[in-house]
Order: structure tokens, then sequence, then C-alpha cells
């Protein structure tokens, strides 16, 4: 009973192992992708304010990439203003562009708490993950406003 309990541990052992192993094999075949935001407003669901945005994927890689989802956050003045999630399963084909249209309800009592720091400047950063099937791919977008040197 011992010798197949081991059997079946070594089995099940190098089975993870494989499967790792090829994991670890397309996760350095893929290239990172490339990322850029536009079509950036605020508007008012209500009363409360929306960051709109269009984020826009290229798939360098040879194959598609299988996006599952992707979430992030907003952040003004250092300040997590917000978070956005899309869910919608989108394929990036090869070589090609993918855009998603986002939108993120933003907080005004975090924007008003960046407000009243009273620093030179301001920046927005977008922070997110697209999650695909064989990992999770940051990007992260931001802009400075009046930064004195």
């Amino acid at each position: 009973m011992a010798k197949k309990n081991t059997i079946i541990g070594v089995a099940a052992a190098a089975a993870v192992g494989f499967m790792m192993y090829k994991g670890w094999g397309v996760r350095r075949a893929l290239k990172m992708l490339d990322y850029s935001i536009s079509n950036v407003a605020i508007r008012f669901s209500g009363i409360t304010p929306v960051l709109y945005f269009k984020l826009i994927v290229f798939n360098p890689n040879k194959q598609a990439i299988p996006a599952s989802d992707i979430v992030g956050q907003v952040y003004y003045r250092g300040f997590d203003v917000a978070v956005f999630q899309n869910t919608t399963p989108v394929n990036i084909g090869a070589q090609q562009k993918a855009s998603f249209d986002m939108q993120a309800r933003i907080r005004p009592g975090e924007i008003l708490q960046a407000l009243l720091k009273k620093e030179p400047g301001a920046s927005v950063t977008i922070e997110g993950l697209l999650r695909t099937s064989v990992l999770d791919m940051p990007f992260t977008y931001k802009w400075d406003f009046g930064k004195k040197s």
C-alpha cells in the first residue's frame, strides 16, 4: 500500500512540475503588452462623478492572448480616488490592438482630501492589471500637472 501511495505521489509531483515548466515556457515567450490611454473624460452619473477612458492594448506577440478581465485604481496626488473593473473576456489578436471602454466611479471625499493636501502640482496615475490565463500583466499610466522643477 505504501509503495502505491509513493508511486501516486511521484506521478502527481511530476505532473505538477510539467505544468509549471510549460507555464514558465509560455511566460518567457510572451512579450509585454503595450498600453495607451485615450478619450479621458469626467461625467456625472446622478451626483457621482465618473472617470471614463479608453484603454488601448497592443499585443506584439505572434499568438493571441485571451484576457479575462481588467482591474485597477486611479490615484490623484497619491490618494486612491477610484477603482475600475472590466469583466468582459476579450481575445487580443496576435500583433493587433484591442480597446476597452473603462469607467471608474470617483469618490468625492478622497478628491477633497487630495485637494487639501498642500503640495505644488498634481498628478493622476492609473494602475491596473490585465488578467490572462497565463499571468497578470500590470500597466501604469501617469500624468503630471503643474509640477515645478
